[in-house]
């Protein structure tokens, strides 16, 4: 007993603070090819320099430049220590974390705690020096740190190395998995989905870690100031970044990873607005509602472990390739919901219900499963009421179209 709490308590501290170079944790090697690295290298480290002219003399541009610098600080999480500053040159270190992850630890079932942790952090070297009408910068030594995840990948390295060696890391075990295992079952589909999932979110981290730094690059290359000398923070160019949609799909994140003794962590989908107002998909639908083909947009309930719920639903619902998840509820023929109701005997269930709100399905069988306050029941209570509850259906519609759709006829629509 005294053993497990001893390495509970290492697990706490080592959520809660910040890691110390470690080379057991330290990438030094990509393990493997390096694809496309989008931060810039000079004698292989990353380095982004420039000089630029302006219309201040040198008293001036160093105010404007440590105002814009240690202004950064604004952002959320965001830290810059100051190193040099005089009339010549100025330096600091700065710190930059992007995206949230929620942490929780779970012992037995029961869940201990939860806690917010940055998703990735980029650390580095910027200097400036000035002279009147001009100033060169230099940012350098940069280190980017992620949270742990399973497997070999490294939690901190130089800003290319870590990414691909994550990325390098999850595929070997991935293909090694595959190897082993008949690709025909859906146990092993659910495996290639997080691992694949995983891969995708460590690229979506890559892209929005060089956006951040390529942002702040802007900024500090090209100083917008107004007639009365003032910096507009909020009118930096967006030219050289990247769009994050473009190698991650929201819908496919494996949102709920376990780890040792019940240590876990969720991670949300990027936010998607909805794209239009009104139910213009739903409008427009012609017949059963649970067709192959039909969009539903998945929700929950706001507590850790409904969202568990709801994620996995959508993991089985991308498996199985028959219904499409979607991001708003306009782009909806169906909206699933996922609950967990305390009260009494702990049970999680789902409802079906038209995005106008006039026709609701609950208390099917299959629908309802033994669940309570642990995101890792949860994500197996979600994927037995997938299986019991939404997957016949499916089954039903190949088989005996016209029993299922008598079955839920009140999401017929003419």
């Amino acid at each position: 007993m005294n053993r497990i709490f001893t390495l509970i308590f290492a697990v706490l501290i080592g959520i809660t603070s910040v890691s110390a170079r470690n080379l057991q944790f330290y990438a030094t090697s990509p393990d493997g090819e390096t694809g496309e690295c989008l931060f810039p290298e000079q004698n292989g480290q990353v380095t982004f320099q420039g000089t630029v002219d302006s219309p201040y003399e040198a008293k001036d541009l160093g105010i404007l430049l440590n105002t814009y610098i240690t202004g950064q600080q604004m952002r959320d999480g965001v830290k810059v220590k100051t190193i040099t500053e005089n009339a010549a040159r100025q330096s600091y270190k700065i710190e930059m974390p992007f995206g949230k992850q929620n942490w929780g630890f779970e012992l037995w079932g029961s869940p201990l705690f939860t806690a917010d942790k940055d998703a990735t952090r980029v650390i580095f070297d910027c200097q400036v020096d000035i002279k009147d009408h001009k100033y060169r910068y230099l940012l350098n030594n940069f280190t980017t740190e992620r949270n742990t995840i399973r497997g070999e990948a490294k939690n901190e390295g130089e800003s290319n190395l870590i990414h691909w060696q994550r990325v390098n890391s999850l595929a070997k075990e991935r293909d090694q998995y595959l190897a082993e295992h008949d690709t025909t079952k859906r146990e092993t589909k659910e495996a290639l989905f997080d691992y694949n999932s995983q891969i995708a979110y460590e690229t979506f981290l890559y892209i929005n870690e060089y956006n951040m730094i390529r942002q702040f690059v802007n900024g500090l290359s090209d100083l917008k100031v107004d007639k009365d000398g003032f910096i507009d923070f909020n009118n930096v160019s967006d030219e050289g970044c990247l769009a994050p949609e473009s190698a991650f799909n929201n819908k496919s994140l494996a949102n709920v990873n376990m780890g040792p003794i019940g240590l876990y962590t969720i991670t949300d989908a990027p936010a998607v607005p909805a794209k239009t107002e009104g139910h213009p998909v739903y409008d427009a639908w012609h017949g059963f509602l649970l067709d192959k083909g039909s969009k539903i947009y998945v929700t929950s309930g706001p507590a850790d472990y409904e969202r568990a719920g709801a994620q996995e639903l959508i993991k089985q619902m991308i498996i199985d390739g028959f219904w499409e998840p979607v991001d708003s509820p306009a782009e909806a023929c169906l909206i699933l919901t996922y609950r967990v109701n305390l009260e009494g005997r702990d049970k999680a269930y789902i409802t079906l219900s038209t995005p106008d709100d006039s026709v609701t399905v609950e208390n099917k069988k299959g629908f309802e499963a033994g669940s309570s306050e642990s995101v890792s029941d949860n994500h197996s209570s979600a994927r037995k009421i997938y299986m019991k509850g939404l997957y016949p259906i499916i089954k039903g519609l190949e088989t005996d179209p016209a029993m299922t759709i008598a079955n839920y006829r009140r999401l017929y629509k003419d």
